[in-house]
C-alpha cells in the first residue's frame, strides 16, 4: 500500500510540473534570443479554446517605456510581415478597446522558430508600455 501512494505522489507531482509554462512573453525571447532581463507585470491572460487544445493563448503585459522601447527595437528584426497580420479575438479586443489601446504593428507582428513550430504574434500597444503575445495554434 505504501508503494502505491509513493507512485501517486510522483504521478501527480510530474503531472503538475507539467503544467507549469514559461509565460508566452519569455518563449518569445528565447527565440529571438533576448535576455530576459526585463521586469514586466502581467495585465490579462485568456484563450480561445478548441477542440482538444486551446487555438490561441494571449498574455499582455505592461513594463516601463524604456523597456518597452528595447524590446521593440530588438524584436523588430525578428518580426515578420504576415497577412492579414491581426489576429481577432474578443476577450483580447475588449481589453484593448476598455484600456483604449491600439496596436502599433498589426501587419509586422509574427515570430515564430521555424515554420513548423509555434507561432506568436506580438502586438506593441499605444500607450509604449504595453505588449501582448499571442500564441496561436
Amino acid at each position: 500500500m505504501r508503494n502505491v501512494g509513493t507512485c501517486l505522489i510522483i504521478l501527480v507531482s510530474f503531472l503538475l510540473g507539467s503544467c507549469v509554462r514559461e509565460p508566452l512573453i519569455g518563449e518569445v525571447f528565447d527565440i529571438a534570443e533576448l535576455q530576459s532581463e526585463f521586469e514586466w507585470v502581467t495585465l490579462k491572460s485568456g484563450k480561445e479554446e478548441g477542440f482538444l487544445e486551446p487555438l490561441m493563448k494571449f498574455e499582455v503585459y505592461r513594463t516601463t517605456e524604456q523597456s518597452f522601447k528595447q524590446i521593440q527595437n530588438h524584436l523588430s528584426g525578428h518580426l515578420k510581415r504576415i497577412e492579414p497580420g491581426y489576429y481577432l479575438n474578443n476577450e483580447f479586443d475588449d481589453f484593448l478597446m476598455g484600456n483604449g489601446l491600439k496596436v502599433l504593428n498589426a501587419n509586422s507582428s509574427m515570430i515564430s522558430s521555424n515554420p513548423f513550430d509555434d507561432h506568436y504574434r506580438v502586438y506593441f500597444l499605444s500607450d509604449s508600455q504595453t505588449i501582448a503575445i499571442l500564441w496561436i495554434n
